[in-house]
């Protein structure tokens, strides 16, 4: 990921009636977003201490966690810093069949998802299981512009 690219978090969301989870009514749902401002790769043999003292990440989750268990990480990781845009949202968007059809997302290869593989929430789990890209707007400006229509008419933007 670059400046400028946008990571959107997606939740399961289950609903709780009664004092009991009802699994069975689940979703999947976006709840926000970050664009990218800056990339901080840390090699392996970094430490963390010079951004404990940047308000932009001495609160991150990730950055407090490694600097407490002190466990190096030797699959490229890095941190993120969010630009003012980055946002959780009012309400959450439902991720079904029927928005992944209509952007449309596709799987690694570039090809449609499979859903007659598993249930919706499978295919849904398995497509959106780690950060990748789904929609390139060089390739798929009209994929990119539904997308963002989307999230701005759920949220109330204009």
């Amino acid at each position: 990921m670059t400046k400028g690219d946008f990571l959107f978090f997606l939740v399961r969301l289950v609903p709780y009636r009664n004092k009991q989870y009802k699994n069975q009514e689940g979703i999947f749902a976006f709840i926000g977003f970050l664009e990218i401002e800056e990339v901080i790769p840390l090699p392996s043999d970094s430490t963390i201490e010079p951004l404990l003292t940047s308000p932009a990440f001495n609160r991150n989750a990730h950055v407090m966690r490694w600097f407490k268990d002190r466990v190096p990480y030797d699959d490229g990781y890095v941190v993120y810093k969010g630009s003012i845009n980055s946002r959780r949202f009012r309400k959450s968007i439902r991720l079904d069949r029927a928005f992944v059809e209509d952007i449309p997302l596709l799987t690694a290869a570039g090809a449609p998802w499979n859903w007659e593989t598993n249930t919706e929430l499978a295919v849904i789990n398995s497509h959106t299981r780690s950060a990748r890209l789904h929609i390139d707007p060089n390739a798929n400006s009209e994929g990119a512009a539904r997308f963002w229509s989307r999230i701005f008419a759920s949220q109330g933007w204009s």
